[in-house]
């Protein structure tokens, strides 16, 4: 779940600086 919840937060901040 740590992993995954940290997958998340990098594909969020991603698009978001994107």
């Amino acid at each position: 779940m740590g992993k995954e919840k940290v997958h998340i937060s990098l594909v969020v901040i991603g698009h978001v600086d994107a």
